[in-house]
């Protein structure tokens, strides 16, 4: 897989930052198979899910910072930020492999993953 082929499909919000999933208003459908987890699905300008192929070569070509943002009910943004995100290939089922240190300045409590 090319770097050029992963970064086709990429949203990018600045020359640094990757957007690998979005959701605004919940038009596409996120209960997909694993086929179209693997591929990516969505528009990029709303509702999308890059692809598990594209993010487990992106995140193994460097350290990457991993950034969630969150907006409640009422309209109040949060967000949290990791300093290293990395997740394995499809053979050990994309998991995540590395999550870095919560920073912080991030405005979210910790996340924990199980």
């Amino acid at each position: 897989m090319s770097c050029r082929n992963v970064l086709h499909g990429l949203f990018l919000l600045s020359d640094s930052a990757k957007v690998f999933q979005r959701r605004l208003d919940g038009a596409v459908d996120f209960y997909r198979t694993w086929a179209e987890y693997r591929e990516g699905f969505g528009f990029l300008q709303r509702d999308f899910w890059l692809g598990n192929d594209k993010l487990a070569y992106l995140t193994n070509q460097g350290e990457y910072e991993l950034r969630i943002d969150l907006v409640n009910k009422i309209g109040n943004a949060y967000h949290a930020k990791y300093n290293l995100f990395r997740i394995s290939d499809e053979w050990s089922k994309y998991r995540l492999v590395d999550l870095g240190s919560f920073l912080p300045e991030s405005t979210a409590g910790v996340f924990t993953f199980y």
